[in-house]
């Protein structure tokens, strides 16, 4: 970290041609052998983009930036990925850019390391804040589904802790199109055959989507599912 202010002070106040010799080594470190060095990089993609300015970010380091995500290291991939989601509301005015990192983070949601889409997960509730409300409701929601019956205990405890974050009152029609009555099966399952910190995630989280849901979702499935739970948390306690 203390390199890179070094950088950055050295950047801004040398002279143009110095100033090309300076990022050209910075580009340099995306490439470096050494892991630590390219997550470094990858941690201070934000930064850069703040220094540079939005047009050098896009000339000069976004191609570079974006090979980050095939790194042979998941926590190279783990650092840009939190880069890159905190650049996406950024990065709205460039359409081609925005959308080209956009699918890259979907396609680390299905990434052999369940590190890596553990990472993108507990990023997706910040993902609505760049992406329309088509990409929400066709890719976004349709990934969560999937997550949450990934083979990895940890990444289906990730997607559903952020059950609750990924709806809203303004877009009922994502509430009543995901949670169709095959969801609510699946819901009641988590809540009473998972393990308990699931269990108990699952309640919290569809405790806190019943205050959005339509009326004839919260008579016909909240509140029967509720009645259902209530009596086997009953059962098992006393028999």
């Amino acid at each position: 970290m203390s390199g890179m202010l070094l950088w950055s002070t050295a950047y801004t106040s040398s002279n143009e041609e110095k100033q090309e010799d300076l990022l050209k080594k910075l580009i340099s470190l995306a490439d470096d052998k050494i892991m630590s060095v390219r997550r470094i990089f990858a941690m201070m993609l934000a930064d850069i983009f703040d220094l540079l300015g939005a047009q050098c970010f896009y000339n000069r380091i976004f191609d570079t930036a974006i090979h980050l995500f095939n790194d042979p290291l998941d926590s190279v991939k783990m650092s840009n990925i939190i880069s890159f989601t905190i650049l996406m509301p950024k990065m709205k005015d460039k359409v081609d850019e925005s959308t080209k990192v956009f699918n890259l983070l979907r396609e680390l949601s299905g990434d052999k390391s369940w590190r890596v889409r553990y990472a993108v997960v507990i990023e997706y509730p910040h993902l609505l804040h760049a992406a329309n409300s088509d990409d929400i409701l066709q890719k976004l929601l349709i990934d969560l589904n999937n997550l949450l019956d990934d083979r990895e205990p940890e990444v289906r405890l990730a997607a559903a802790k952020i059950l609750s974050k990924m709806f809203s009152k303004e877009h009922p029609e994502h509430v009543e199109n995901f949670f169709t009555e095959s969801m609510w099966e699946r819901i009641e399952n988590l809540i009473t055959n998972s393990d308990s910190d699931m269990g108990s995630t699952m309640v919290e989280q569809i405790g806190k989507i019943s205050l959005i849901l339509s009326d004839h979702q919260y008579k016909e499935n909240f509140i029967p599912l509720l009645e259902r739970v209530l009596k086997n948390t009953v059962r098992v306690f006393f028999f």
